[in-house]
């Protein structure tokens, strides 16, 4: 009897300790949803921008771009081989005639000792059969015979020396080692590109200009503002275009020379450093309605109707773009209903809804991989 009074007074505590411990974590729970979930950062979207007004709140255009040498080589063997030594590393300076590479030059030496013996014989036939003709011994033909044997034989050691020498890859001229191809122990083709050397003394801009845009170019004021560089933009210049379009951004390379270069901005400029390309507006227009040819991975559809999505200016959140298709091509599609300026983004989007925050980079290609940044 003394035992069973405890229990029973103790039974109603445990409906109360119960409804405490549900309480206290009814309050932790709904103090971890107060807390606010960490915002993701905008995701880059690759688009193309219709016309050339690109909306009134920005008369420009811009391009990506990167700096570049202008003058650069891609250096290969001009003999095959296997590679028995790779003498150089990236960034590293070189001077004009260092060796970068060398090839196993085995096989090449034991045909140049072979030419040797070869050229030994003939030059000594070639010297007896001289005498022996002039004492009547030979007939004329065959002293001509041996004569042009003997220069045959000249020729090929003169080869056989050449290919011993081609097995040491030497720099063309003072520069940077851009990039390596190839690596020890590696075989190699005559003429295959193994290594990059840029000459660094004088730079440009390489971009890739976009179809609306590259009729005008050649006339239009630009400025290049170098990322990591600081100071103020600089004054550039169209130096070459190319004449046609390359795959499948359709797009125009372009070069662009820096005018006006000081020494101190040139120290702070290194290849390989992002810029972007601001052009004045271009005064031509696209009106509701028009033709506009836009890269066929642009274009989605929801059941029957076909929409583009579009970032509108100063807006951080895509819209769906209702528009009609005139016609396919291979890799591209007419449509109508965009007005100018509509920014629409061209790749990725299977993977993009409205709710998603994202910022826009400008169709481009030159050194910059866009289409895996917007994926």
């Amino acid at each position: 009897m003394m035992s069973s009074r405890p229990r029973f007074l103790l039974s109603p505590l445990r409906p109360l300790a119960g409804g405490v411990v549900l309480g206290l974590s009814l309050l932790t729970l709904s103090g971890c949803s107060s807390e606010a979930a960490p915002s993701k950062p905008p995701r880059p979207v690759l688009v193309m921008t219709v016309g050339s007004g690109q909306a009134a709140q920005d008369p420009s255009r811009t391009v990506a771009g990167v700096v570049v040498a202008r003058y650069a080589s891609e250096l290969g063997f001009q003999v095959p081989g296997r590679i028995g030594a790779r003498l150089v590393e990236v960034g590293q300076s070189v001077r004009k005639g260092q060796p970068l590479l060398r090839l196993d030059s085995s096989d090449y030496t034991l045909a140049l000792t072979a030419a040797r013996a070869e050229a030994e014989q003939a030059t000594a036939d070639s010297s007896r059969f001289a005498a022996l003709v002039a004492e009547g011994a030979v007939s004329q033909a065959d002293n001509d015979r041996v004569q042009a044997r003997a220069r045959a034989v000249r020729a090929q050691l003169e080869l056989a020396a050449n290919r011993v020498r081609y097995a040491t890859l030497s720099a063309p001229y003072d520069g940077v080692i851009t990039a390596v191809h190839a690596e020890a122990g590696q075989v190699v083709g005559e003429g295959m590109p193994v290594v990059s050397v840029a000459r660094p003394g004088e730079i440009e801009i390489a971009a890739d200009i976009p179809e609306a845009l590259v009729a005008d170019v050649a006339s239009l004021p630009a400025q290049a503002e170098v990322w990591g560089a600081g100071g103020a933009p600089f004054a550039v210049r169209l130096r070459e275009v190319a004449p046609t379009a390359s795959q499948p951004l359709r797009t125009y390379p372009a070069r662009f020379s820096l005018s006006g270069l000081t020494a101190d901005a040139r120290q702070r400029l290194h290849l390989g450093m992002t810029a972007q390309l601001r052009f004045a507006a271009v005064p031509s227009k696209t009106m509701p309605g028009e033709r506009v040819v836009l890269p066929a991975s642009a274009l989605s559809k929801a059941a029957q109707d076909a929409f583009v999505w579009v970032l509108p200016a100063g807006k951080d959140r895509l819209q769906q773009q209702p528009v009609q298709v005139l016609s396919h091509g291979n890799d591209t599609v007419t449509v109508s209903g965009l007005a100018d300026g509509a920014r629409v983004v061209i790749a990725g989007v299977q993977k993009l809804d409205g709710g998603m925050r994202v910022r826009a980079v400008e169709r481009s290609g030159a050194g910059l991989d866009l289409v895996a940044r917007a994926r």
